[in-house]
C-alpha cells in the first residue's frame, strides 16, 4: 500500500518506577513479536508497545482480525484517537492460547475506553477514522516473561 511500517516504541511501567521491559521485533514469517518480562516490583506490573497508525475510510460496521501466536497470557489491543503520550486507550481484551494461532475479530464494540487501568465514563465513541496509534500491553498481574507472535492484522467486513 505504500505505507511506511509502523515504528514500535516500548512504553512499560518503568515511567511509575516499575522495572518490566518489553521490546517489538520484526521476525521473519510474522508482523512482528511483542516480548519482554512483566515484573511487579516497586508498583509495576505492564509492559506495553505503541505506534503511530492511522485507519481512514472504514465503515462503522467493519471489524480488525487480529491472528496472533500466544504464550497462554491475555493482552490488550489498544487504540488511541490522539498522539499524546497519556491519553485514554480504547481497549480490547485477547487471550491466547499457549503456542497455537488464534484468530480474534474486533468490532468498535469490542473496544472499551480506559485510562491508567480504569475504565472511562463518558468518553467520546470510537470511530476508526479516529485512531492514530496502536498499542499492545500485558497488564493485569501476569507475572514473568512473555511472547506474543502478531501474524497479521487486516480489515474484515462484519458480513465475513
Amino acid at each position: 500500500s505504500g505505507q511506511a511500517e509502523p515504528r514500535w516504541g516500548a512504553v512499560n511501567d518503568g515511567v511509575m518506577g516499575g522495572l518490566s521491559h518489553s521490546h517489538y521485533l520484526e521476525e521473519s514469517g510474522y508482523a512482528g513479536v511483542f516480548q519482554g518480562e512483566v515484573s511487579l516490583k516497586n508498583n509495576g506490573g505492564f509492559a506495553s508497545v505503541r505506534a503511530s497508525l492511522t485507519l481512514s475510510g472504514e465503515n462503522v460496521d467493519d471489524a480488525l482480525r487480529l491472528s496472533v501466536i500466544g504464550d497462554g497470557k491475555t493482552y490488550s489491543l489498544r487504540l488511541h484517537t490522539d498522539d499524546a503520550f497519556s491519553s485514554i486507550a480504547y481497549a480490547a481484551n485477547v487471550k491466547t492460547l499457549s503456542g497455537e494461532i488464534s484468530e480474534h475479530r474486533l468490532a468498535l464494540s469490542d473496544f472499551q475506553p480506559v485510562w491508567r487501568g480504569r475504565a472511562v465514563i463518558n468518553a467520546p465513541p470510537l470511530l476508526w477514522k479516529n485512531v492514530r496509534q496502536i498499542g499492545v500491553m500485558i497488564s493485569g498481574k501476569q507475572e514473568g516473561t512473555f511472547r506474543l507472535r502478531l501474524v497479521s492484522l487486516k480489515w474484515a467486513s462484519v458480513s465475513n
